[in-house]
């Protein structure tokens, strides 16, 4: 229970006011389900067990270690390429153009992968319908911080996130030559799709 206890003492009669007791403010999310909880991590040991499932043998020097542990990173990865799958996330806060976004613990995106999610405003905002992000850096248990390269109005939290793999790309060559194509390579300038490489 926290509540606080408030007591005041009356300037012009010396006499103690009564303590009021008030309760902290809570936020309310009419009606939506709050957010998970994430349980924070107290070392880096228990960050690499929560990752990989297993612990690493203590015994091992240094090195042996750090071996082992980037065998089951490349394994990771290469299990995800062989699925095919394309990880999900959730928007867990924005601050102007960036996005925090919550991914499972372990399948976060390299930096620098460009992420998708449907564009807010809806699909006729944008030249695909979607609000692409460019992942800047890795924050704590499972969480990264994105760079929108679009405005983010009428974003909110909780909206589902995919993870494409791989970095913003846009067309080059002949093709592209007197094109007006804005940051993530779409074309801008009414005269249809670019024939690029």
């Amino acid at each position: 229970n926290m509540l606080s206890s408030v007591t005041t003492r009356s300037v012009t009669s010396g006499r103690v006011i009564t303590p009021v007791l008030t309760r902290p403010q809570t936020r309310a999310y009419a009606g939506k389900p709050q957010p998970k909880k994430t349980s924070k991590v107290a070392s880096t040991k228990e960050a690499i067990d929560l990752t990989f499932g297993s612990k690493i043998d203590e015994n091992l020097s240094v090195e042996e270690q750090t071996k082992v542990l980037l065998e089951r990173v490349h394994a990771q990865e290469k299990a995800k390429q062989a699925s095919g799958v394309e990880e999900k996330g959730r928007v867990v806060q924005i601050m102007g153009a960036i996005v925090d976004i919550e991914f499972p613990r372990g399948s976060e995106p390299s930096l620098y992968s460009a992420l998708k999610l449907p564009h807010p405003l809806g699909p006729e905002a944008s030249f695909d319908g979607t609000l692409t992000l460019e992942v800047a850096s890795h924050l704590s248990n499972g969480v990264v911080r994105c760079i929108s390269m679009q405005p983010t109005d009428g974003l909110q939290r909780d909206i589902e996130v995919t993870d494409t793999g791989a970095p913003i790309s846009t067309p080059v060559g002949e093709g592209t030559l007197g094109r007006i194509l804005n940051v993530l390579g779409d074309p801008v300038d009414n005269r249809g799709p670019v024939p690029g490489e």
